[in-house]
């Protein structure tokens, strides 16, 4: 198994989250601008782990949680 096969499912793009989510692009960014779901900035792209998420959507508050770590 290839490593980038592990983590494929796992690491997911702005595209992907939004289709996981079922929401549009902009709207997507407006939870990001408003530190409002759990994300890290790769150079000039957003990824989303997709365990995260998930447990955002289900109520989890892991940003909070997250956010001044470092």
């Amino acid at each position: 198994m290839n490593l980038n096969d592990k983590y494929d499912s796992v690491v997911l793009t702005l595209d992907e989250t939004a289709a996981l989510l079922r929401i549009s692009r902009p709207t997507l960014f407006e939870l990001i601008q408003r530190k409002l779901i759990p994300c890290r900035r790769v150079g000039r792209q957003w990824r989303f782990c997709k365990v995260d998420v998930i447990a955002w959507l289900a109520g989890n508050d892991l940003v909070s949680r997250t956010r001044g770590r470092k």
